[in-house]
């Protein structure tokens, strides 16, 4: 795979042979890095990636000893880059360049735990051990658990109906203004303030850091479109979702759905089509902002 430039994965060059994965795995300074570890151990490299593209010793320093989310989104990238196409579903071929742009904006703990979720689940059985299909689960909700909505820290706020605190709002989160792209297509509201993490041809992603700094309000766009209810749902649970909420079709190729990604995180998905001009929102963020990822999703038009 050829990644998109990441100042903090530059140098590295070589990969380290693969007895030195076999190795004791050095103590993480961060929840996040001891997970990316885990998971790029049961990566089973003999079957999917001959040569690696990005150096283990660098990268292993980096996953181990950072404190920054944005090494640490470094850290998943480069993983991804060394898994290399055979380790992935067909469909991360058109995810791809939107993820890769969501790691170059990652600003928080939150987001890059996000990014290594969606990662794990769109990885093939195949490129994994055997362990894996038992050790994923408590994985995933370690994972999971690193994002989880953030408390006040003066006194604990009431638990959601999916568990955990409500999450602060984020500063003027409920206006919203309008963005599009002629070339793709669409036009859609999103907070004030949020920022343009990427845009490419595939995707195009803006971004509102919460006030908590941990949490974030996502909106990614692709001009991608599904035939069914069911393929569209399909799609939405190989990303790694935990639970799907609601689901409803619209009409021919337009589909809303709501599922549970992590702890008091949810995403909505908005698929939308007019002609042959098809584009999927995807809006993530705290569960109880719900109603406003609703409203974010709910506004996609494509204007084509």
């Amino acid at each position: 795979m050829t990644l998109s430039p990441i100042t903090v994965l530059a140098a590295f060059a070589v990969a380290l042979p693969q007895a030195a994965r076999a190795a004791d795995p050095p103590k993480a300074a961060t929840p996040l890095g001891t997970e990316i570890l885990a998971f790029e151990r049961a990566v089973d490299w003999k079957v999917v990636a001959a040569d690696a593209a990005v150096d283990r010793a660098t990268w292993v320093r980096l996953a181990s000893q950072s404190q920054n989310p944005r090494e640490l989104a470094a850290a998943i990238a480069g993983l991804e880059q060394n898994m290399g196409w055979d380790a992935v579903e067909p469909t991360w071929k058109t995810r791809r360049s939107g993820w890769v742009s969501e790691v170059q904006g990652a600003a928080s703990m939150a987001a890059a735990a996000r990014l290594l979720l969606e990662l794990e689940g769109n990885t093939r059985w195949s490129a994994v051990h055997e362990a894996w299909k038992t050790d994923r689960d408590g994985w995933v909700r370690r994972v999971s658990a690193i994002a989880p909505p953030a408390s006040a820290a003066a006194a604990p706020r009431a638990p959601t109906a999916r568990g955990g605190p409500a999450a602060p709002a984020a500063p003027g989160a409920a206006v919203l203004e309008a963005v599009g792209s002629p070339e793709m297509g669409y036009q859609i509201r999103v907070p004030k303030g949020a920022k343009v993490l990427g845009k490419s041809k595939l995707s195009h992603t803006y971004s509102l850091v919460l006030s908590d700094r941990i949490n974030e309000i996502n909106v990614s766009l692709s001009p991608i479109g599904e035939d069914s209810l069911a393929a569209a749902l399909s799609t939405v649970q190989m990303a790694g979702v935990q639970e799907v909420l609601e689901k409803s079709e619209l009409g021919p190729g337009q589909y809303d759905i709501v599922a549970l990604w992590g702890p008091g995180t949810q995403q909505v998905h908005a698929y939308r089509r007019k002609g042959r001009v098809s584009i999927r929102a995807k809006c993530a963020g705290p569960a109880t902002q719900q109603a406003l990822l609703k409203e974010i999703c709910g506004s996609l038009e494509i204007v084509k």
